[in-house]
């Protein structure tokens, strides 16, 4: 069954691209790895592989980065409840807005609403480009870069990335709720001193 796999993947390369392409726009963790674990194999070009995969995450960036303004604009009643669930995101966007984008490519299924909330907020696209393009290179050496050297089982690795991503969105709650707790405190201190 492999074979005929791989024989399909040989013969219609040019889909193959055009739907990873796609792929980085609604689930780019999987589909990075597992590319560069077949340009690993032989199967795909590893060079034609590093630009579709990168021009497919700056564009599906961007376009997540545009969506996160219209929301607001078609449904003007969820603007306040929005807002108050995301507070503690869009004060870390305005002051780390390059680390913030950078730990929430890694963390599983956060990334699309930072880039939204980032396009709601109105973070001048100038600094949201070069911090996006700057973090999703890094993810892309890095993510890749395990599917690459990857000569384990892909399914187990998998998993463990799975943990990974989630042991970083816990650890990303945790630095919102210590970043709020310690702006908390240093109000409540300079208005005691």
């Amino acid at each position: 069954m492999e074979t005929i796999f791989l024989h399909y993947l040989e013969s219609w390369s040019l889909l193959v691209y055009i739907l990873i392409f796609l792929g980085m726009f609604i689930e780019g963790d999987i589909i990075l790895f597992l590319t560069f674990y077949l340009a690993h194999q032989g199967e795909l070009n590893i060079f034609v592989l590093i630009a579709v995969t990168f021009v497919g995450v700056f564009l599906g960036d961007m376009c997540w980065y545009k969506f996160g303004i219209y929301p607001e604009r078609w449904f003007p009643f969820l603007k306040k409840k929005i807002e108050k669930i995301s507070a503690i995101l869009d004060e870390q966007l305005q002051k780390n807005l390059f680390r913030t984008v950078l730990i929430s490519k890694f963390t599983y299924n956060f990334h699309h609403i930072t880039l939204m909330r980032a396009g709601a907020i109105r973070i001048p696209f100038k600094k949201y480009l070069k911090a996006d393009v700057l973090s999703s290179f890094f993810w892309i050496v890095v993510i890749g870069g395990f599917g690459y050297a990857s000569s384990l089982s892909f399914l187990l690795f998998k998993k463990y990335l799975k943990f990974a991503e989630i042991g970083l969105l816990i650890s990303l709650v945790i630095f919102f709720i210590l970043m709020k707790l310690f702006y908390r405190y240093v109000k409540l201190w300079t208005r005691k001193n």
